[in-house]
């Protein structure tokens, strides 16, 4: 893409029709989020971006600071049009699969990113349900924040998040000597940019309050409404939680407390890893139909057709006996009926098999 070759990793079930879309955080890659989360064992089509590479090892669209300097971003933050070059890339990938359905999850600068899919390309990458964690929300005052317009989200975020702080961070007052220095070169008075606190962002949303459970000493809110949830893992820092080596803190007894990786899986309807972990409502149901129905129910209707034709055959030889009514009542009662509900799994199925025992009746009496 624009003479540079971009990476991606395929996991999971390949002949899956759901896709299963993973951003890596900012200085990590493909790989690595697939290793220490284990997101490669959903069954899904797991498709692992690689982002392009940035000041801070590499990262995404959304994390501007980080990226400044790319010609993508500068024409993206610049208003020209066009699709940038990371959004393209994941619309690339998608052509070569076709999905019917796409989900979304990633940890950082790869959650921000998805967000941002959601918000502004979602007729490139129609992403139907997300789920991420430590989310990078970054904003200054002419770029806004992602707005997620109904879409099924679950962000988990630490409490004690070094990097990402779970109450928002005016980068002003940041201690961080090289974050400062980035992020001047998007702003230089450094007034005017944050990154944004996850529950504000979420209830500014959906303007209204949740409701609350705690789950191992964690509030998990819950926006009913348009199937939101954040959940607040108490002590936790800038991690994929429940896994060692995916970031600060990863090893501590706070961030082992949930397995994001379960929790991520369960929230979009994917197979849970078999582990201790919250309980989020579903996103969403993403396996479609079995087909296995619907052959049935051809099947039913034409063994009810078949059979139609029989019971016929059988009331033109013995119509006119009265002693036969009873069953000439009994097979056009069945015979109606299995037409009629040919298509409901397990009681057309069973009206066929009354009406094939009652048209061997009347083939033996006739």
């Amino acid at each position: 893409m624009n003479g540079k070759t971009r990476a991606y990793h395929v996991a999971g079930n390949t002949k899956s029709s759901t896709a299963l879309l993973v951003f890596h955080g900012g200085g990590s890659s493909a790989k690595e989020i697939l290793d220490f989360s284990g997101l490669g064992a959903a069954d899904a089509l797991v498709l692992s971006f690689q982002g392009q590479q940035a000041n801070n090892g590499s990262s995404w669209l959304n994390a501007f600071p980080w990226l400044l300097d790319t010609a993508s971003n500068k024409a993206y933050y610049g208003g020209r049009p066009g699709v940038p070059e990371d959004v393209q890339f994941v619309v690339d990938v998608l052509a070569r699969y076709r999905p019917r359905v796409v989900l979304a999850t990633g940890k950082s600068d790869g959650a921000g990113f998805v967000a941002l899919l959601i918000d502004r390309f979602r007729s490139l990458v129609p992403i139907r349900a997300a789920a991420v964690c430590s989310a990078a929300l970054f904003y200054t005052a002419t770029v806004p924040l992602p707005v997620l317009h109904g879409i099924p989200f679950l962000e988990i975020h630490g409490s004690d998040d070094a990097v990402m702080p779970y109450n928002g961070q005016h980068f002003l007052n940041t201690s961080a000597e090289d974050k400062a220095r980035l992020w001047k070169l998007v702003d230089p008075s450094m007034k005017n940019t944050y990154t944004a606190d996850p529950f504000t962002w979420l209830s500014r949303q959906n303007r209204a309050d949740p409701s609350v459970v705690m789950r191992n000493g964690s509030p998990v809110y819950h926006w009913k409404a348009t199937n939101t949830v954040q959940i607040k893992v108490m002590g936790g820092n800038h991690d994929w939680f429940g896994h060692k080596n995916s970031g600060p803190g990863s090893g501590s007894a706070a961030s082992l407390s949930i397995d994001a990786t379960a929790v991520v899986l369960e929230f979009l309807g994917l197979s849970p890893l078999a582990r201790e972990h919250f309980t989020a409502a579903p996103a969403a149901k993403t396996v479609s139909p079995p087909r296995t129905f619907l052959i049935l129910g051809i099947v039913t209707l034409v063994l009810s057709l078949l059979f139609l034709i029989w019971s016929i055959v059988i009331i033109i030889r013995c119509g006119k006996e009265p002693d036969k009514k009873p069953l000439f009542d009994a097979l056009l009662t069945l015979l109606v009926l299995s037409i009629v509900f040919c298509w409901v799994p397990g009681l057309g199925q069973l009206l066929t098999l009354g009406l094939f025992i009652t048209v061997i009746l009347g083939t033996v009496q006739c």
